[in-house]
C-alpha cells in the first residue's frame, strides 16, 4: 500500500504537498474552504504522484496536461449531458463492471474481447467524433461513481480511498487477424487512461485465455502502457485460473464462468452488488 493515501512515506507525504503548492501558484488547484471543496480530492493528486514514482515535476506535467484537457474539451459538462443509451451503447464495447471487489476492495471489472464481434464495432466506429467522448464518460463514471461508491464500502484498509480497479481481460475464442482488427479500438482507450486517468487500472491485470500467437499481440499491447501498467499485467494459464483468481478476490466476486459463484454475464446485465453495496447506497 505504499504510494497510497493512509499510508504515504514522510517523502511521500513532503512531495504530495511541493505538488499541491505549485499546482495552486500556477492555478490548477483550489485548496478547501468553509463553504467548497478543494478542486481536486487527493486521492486524484496521489494517483497522478504514483504514476511519476512522486517525482513532482513529472506529476506537475502530466496532471496540469490533463487538466488542460479536461477544460478544453468541457469534460465534466460531457459526462453531465451524456445520454443514457450511448452510455449504454458504449458499455457493451469496454471493460463493464461487476458490482464486486477483490480482497482489497477494488472493483472488479470485466472485458470479453471476443464480444466485439464486427457486427457491433462498424456501427459502432462509424461516427469517428464520437469515439473518445464515449470512452471518457465511461472513465468518468468509474472515476465519479464506481471509485468513490467503492472506497465507502467496508474493506480492508478503510484509510485508503480506492483509487483504480482490477480487471479480468478474456481473450480466450480471438483471432490473430480479429485482434488486429481491434487493435485501433483497445489501444485508444488503454492510451487515454494512461495520460488522463493516470492509476486507475489499480494493481491487476489479469489475462485470461491467451492464445499460441499471444506473443505477437503482447508485442502490440506493451507500446500502449507505461513500465508500471505493464509490471500489473498477469497472463493466466486455464490450469491456474480460479486458484490465481481466489486468491485475490473472494468466489463471491468472480463469474461463475471463470470458477466463481458470481451470477454475471459480460453484456447481458449491470453490475450485481452484493449487500455490503447496497446498504452504501
Amino acid at each position: 500500500l505504499s504510494g497510497h493515501l493512509g499510508h504515504l512515506t514522510g517523502a511521500q507525504d513532503k512531495a504530495l504537498q511541493e505538488f499541491k503548492a505549485r499546482l495552486e501558484q500556477n492555478g490548477y488547484y483550489t485548496p478547501a474552504s468553509e463553504t467548497a471543496l478543494p478542486s481536486a480530492d487527493d486521492v486524484t493528486l496521489v494517483r497522478f504522484l504514483r504514476a511519476r514514482k512522486f517525482d513532482v515535476p513529472g506529476a506537475y506535467a502530466q496532471f496540469t496536461s490533463a487538466e488542460d484537457w479536461r477544460r478544453t474539451e468541457q469534460i465534466d459538462q460531457l459526462y453531465d449531458s451524456f445520454s443514457l443509451p450511448e452510455f449504454e451503447m458504449a458499455r457493451q464495447l469496454y471493460p463493464q463492471w461487476t458490482g464486486r471487489r477483490d480482497n482489497s476492495g477494488l472493483p472488479v471489472y470485466v472485458f470479453e474481447v471476443a464480444s466485439l464481434t464486427k457486427e457491433k464495432t462498424d456501427p459502432y466506429s462509424k461516427d469517428s467524433s464520437r469515439l473518445e467522448p464515449r470512452i471518457v464518460a465511461l472513465y468518468e463514471h468509474m472515476v465519479q461513481y464506481v471509485l468513490p461508491l467503492s472506497s465507502a464500502i467496508p474493506h480492508a484498509h478503510q484509510e485508503s480511498p480506492i483509487s483504480g480497479c482490477a480487471t479480468l481481460v478474456d481473450i480466450s475464442g480471438v483471432s490473430l487477424q480479429r485482434f488486429w482488427a481491434l487493435k485501433g479500438h483497445m489501444q485508444r482507450a488503454s492510451t487515454l487512461a494512461n495520460a488522463r486517468y493516470a492509476e486507475t487500472l489499480g494493481a491487476r491485470i489479469y489475462l485470461i485465455g491467451a492464445p499460441s500467437f499471444f506473443s505477437v499481440v503482447w508485442g502490440w499491447i506493451q507500446k500502449w502502457f507505461d513500465e508500471g501498467t505493464r509490471n500489473k499485467i498477469h497472463i493466466l494459464s486455464a490450469a491456474d485460473l480460479t486458484s490465481t483468481l481466489s486468491a485475490h478476490m473472494p468466489l463471491s466476486s468472480i463469474p461463475r464462468k471463470y470458477g466463481g459463484t458470481l451470477d454475471w454475464t459480460f453484456g447481458e446485465s449491470g453490475p450485481n452488488l452484493d449487500a455490503e453495496a447496497r446498504e452504501v447506497l
